[in-house]
């Protein structure tokens, strides 16, 4: 009922808002401040979003994820029967869900949370955080393994709404996630003049828009992982340089580029590429603990590819299958297939070829689950290659 304190909390509200990304520290210390008020001076609308601001500050200059996590629950249980939820609910869903439970609940869930704040925000005319939720959706939709050309269409749909409210920044990023999948399904036309994610990268440079550049670099580096370009996702890296590991598309980020540099250390015995990918093996050992359904797999599929790298054959083929099993358990049909495909190559590479043939079919499989023709097309190609090299008559 303070009125100067009601105040306060308004005006800490949109300091956050305006400060989150250009100024972060200012953001750290509003949403403390309005978490001090809250407690001094009872409870308002705003306090809301000062809890949940604060539970993403924790994540990002802490170690206690857990906490974090139920700070934000603790935000998001208020939204409950409460006047304005749709009107608070875009905002929550990008600073509980995006940014905090994706480190410790399924992404699948995360997922749906960012399409119920959409569709929150669009029904009280939050434009900008709503449609900032569909692209946090169209992006998470992508990393969970939905299936691509569905996801084409919704990014399609996501477009023409960011295109008629002028969120041309927001755009971009859903044209990086079609892009994506394009590079991955074969279907490219839109009608709608998309740019690819070369083009956008020139745009995000040129307006230094390093929110959108980050995004687009990693978008392009899983696109390489997929497609076993393993120097370019390096060199990408490179160019990009990893920012806190407390954002989840850099842990998505390093799990590539593990899996690149062991990969490359492998073929070239250069130090330079094992140290980066035992990194990787490191990061993902630690997030591991925060959320076991999201980051088991990853963590199994990079072990292999050290093991495998450092000559334990029995240790390396025990972990792919692991990692099998796990993304099978996990709904991650994307890394299943990736997995598959890595543990028929190994099998290959040491002279199983028929184990390998086996996992290749059983990679193809999944990777037309996903939606990637293109990488069954290239599978297909090569198991062709492979029959040719066993037998003789082929040459």
């Amino acid at each position: 009922t303070d009125k100067s304190k009601t105040f306060s909390m308004a005006f800490l509200n949109m300091l956050c808002t305006f400060s989150m990304f250009s100024q972060p520290n200012i953001c750290h210390l509003s949403c403390c401040y309005m978490v001090k008020l809250t407690l001094e001076h009872g409870f308002c609308d705003e306090s809301i979003i000062g809890l949940a601001t604060f539970s993403r500050t924790l994540l990002l200059e802490t170690d206690d994820v857990g906490t974090a996590s139920r700070i934000g629950s603790l935000a998001e249980s208020f939204l409950v029967g409460h006047n304005n939820e749709h009107a608070i609910r875009a905002k929550l869903t990008i600073l509980v869900n995006a940014a905090v439970k994706s480190f410790v609940q399924p992404w699948q869930s995360v997922t749906e949370a960012c399409l119920n704040g959409y569709k929150s925000g669009m029904i009280v005319g939050d434009v900008e955080n709503g449609l900032l939720c569909a692209n946090i959706n169209c992006l998470s939709n992508f990393h969970i393994g939905s299936e691509l050309k569905a996801l084409q269409g919704t990014a399609q749909n996501y477009a023409r709404q960011m295109t008629k409210h002028n969120q041309i920044g927001l755009l971009y990023g859903v044209m990086s996630v079609f892009d994506a999948c394009a590079v991955l399904t074969g279907c490219h036309d839109t009608g709608l003049g998309f740019k690819n994610n070369k083009e956008i990268s020139k745009i995000a440079i040129e307006t230094k828009n390093t929110f959108l550049l980050h995004h687009v670099y990693i978008q392009r580096m899983c696109v390489h992982s997929y497609c076993r370009e393993y120097m370019s996702v390096l060199e990408l890296a490179d160019m990009h340089r990893t920012l806190k590991v407390k954002r989840i598309l850099e842990i998505i980020k390093i799990f590539h580029v593990g899996i690149s540099a062991l990969g490359v250390a492998r073929d070239t015995r250069q130090d330079k590429w094992r140290h980066i990918g035992e990194e990787s093996v490191k990061v993902m050992a630690h997030v591991v603990q925060y959320s076991k359904w999201n980051f088991t797999n990853k963590l199994h599929l990079l072990q292999a590819e050290l093991h495998y790298l450092n000559g334990n054959l029995r240790a390396a083929e025990t972990s792919y299958k692991l990692s099998i099993l796990c993304a099978q358990k996990h709904k991650f049909l994307h890394e299943e297939a990736l997995a598959k495909e890595l543990l028929a190559m190994f099998f290959i590479e040491n002279k199983l070829a028929d184990s390998g043939l086996d996992y290749l079919e059983m990679s193809m499989q999944k990777y037309s689950e996903w939606g990637a023709d293109v990488k069954v097309r290239d599978i297909k190609s090569f198991i062709e290659l492979v029959n040719c090299a066993l037998n003789p008559s082929c040459r």
